[in-house]
């Protein structure tokens, strides 16, 4: 009849017990490596916010080069997180700076004991760093030049102090007399009158000048 039918159909429907689909090797390794990876990327990312604020913690205790270090194991764990990126850039630009003004007070130091070799290895130091300041190119060329006797890398570095500033006419004379010594008469007659340019009554310009004529 109809009501056995149904009942029929209905104990046909239910799922047979004990017959559950066990995964395969391969779904459980995926499963397992996918949970492992998962783990690993959260921990990294609280590992990198930890450095994060140690970094920032750091900075505000005027400890750049040691938030610096911070800063560049957060960036190893998350390299694409956009705030990172920028503070550890902040933070690179502020150490070179911080390193640079070290070097170069410990090459001021050095020459005012008249320790000329230890004044131009620092001044090197320094200079590597790129400061803004034209000085530190300016003593070291001085330094190569009176005390080596090297003209081409004085020349290179009294090149970058003029860059650094260029309405400075002591410098331009100083480049103008390295350039004379090498030879380069029309370089050194160009920087002279760019100095005299600057400055009409400079008579180490003019001195110049006259000599390469």
């Amino acid at each position: 009849c109809g009501c056995v039918r149904a009942h029929l159909e209905v104990q046909e429907a239910k799922p047979r017990e004990g017959k559950t689909r066990r995964p395969s090797v391969a779904q459980t390794v995926r499963a397992k490596a996918v949970h492992d990876y998962k783990a690993k990327t959260q921990q990294q990312a609280e590992s990198a916010k930890g450095k994060f604020s140690e970094a920032k913690e750091l900075h505000e205790k005027g400890e750049v080069v040691a938030a610096l270090s911070a800063m560049n194991i957060a960036i190893s764990y998350a390299p694409k997180n956009k705030t990172y990126k920028s503070f550890h850039g902040q933070l690179k630009e502020e150490a070179k700076g911080f390193q640079a003004k070290r070097y170069i007070q410990a090459a001021v130091q050095a020459e005012g004991f008249h320790d000329m070799r230890e004044a131009m290895e620092n001044y090197l130091k320094g200079c590597s760093f790129d400061p803004p300041d034209p000085r530190p190119y300016y003593r070291l060329a001085i330094l190569l030049k009176s005390h080596t006797g090297d003209l081409r890398n004085a020349m290179k570095y009294m090149r970058l102090a003029v860059k650094k500033d260029e309405d400075n006419p002591g410098y331009r004379v100083a480049l103008g007399r390295i350039y004379a010594e090498l030879g380069m008469k029309l370089n050194a007659k160009r920087e002279f009158q760019v100095a005299l340019s600057l400055d009409p009554d400079l008579a180490d310009a003019k001195e110049g000048l006259r000599k390469v004529r």
